[in-house]
């Protein structure tokens, strides 16, 4: 029978099992299972590991289904920063070509036709088509022969113009 003094403390964990009669190797695993049991969030439920070893194996199988249980959410998560990856590489190929358009002054309806080609090109993932931020001759390159014939005589228009064999052609 405890005194006055252990009343409460024979509340604890340690005093109810029994911890504090039994030596520092018992107390450490009974802590350590403990504090396992606790992070990862397994509960003690109405079988619990009562012994050192019960204790040991139970933290291993405890690590074993946290690692597992970790690597599924990391392998969802990368999937997904990869869908992410590939939308935004797609956006930034787009916003390039608009820029390309934009800078040369395309008209309106060129560029819209130019615009749409590139999206459904990359919207597509054809892999032939490859612009990089801003590069005009892979732009232009990955455009149909009639398209980038278009876009080369808008752009070309006034050197054209300034060649009298070529007027009126």
């Amino acid at each position: 029978d405890y005194s006055e003094d252990f009343k409460p403390r024979s509340c604890t964990w340690v005093y109810r099992e029994g911890y504090f009669l039994r030596n520092d190797a018992d107390g450490y695993a009974a802590a350590i299972y403990w504090a396992f049991s606790t992070l990862t969030t397994v509960g003690y439920g109405d079988i619990s590991a009562t012994n050192p070893m019960e204790q040991t194996f139970s933290m291993c199988i405890m690590l074993l289904g946290v690692s597992w249980y970790a690597y599924i959410v990391s392998s969802m998560s990368s999937i997904m920063a990869s869908f992410d990856g590939q939308a935004r590489l797609v956006r930034e190929k787009l916003n390039s070509v608009s820029e390309f358009t934009r800078d040369l002054g395309l008209s309106g309806e060129l560029s819209r036709r130019v615009n749409s080609f590139y999206e459904y090109a990359y919207t597509k993932k054809n892999p032939w088509i490859r612009a990089h931020n801003y590069d005009a001759e892979e732009i232009l390159e990955g455009l149909s022969s009639q398209l980038r014939t278009e876009v080369i005589l808008f752009v070309e228009q006034p050197l054209i113009e300034a060649i009298p064999f070529l007027q009126d052609k």
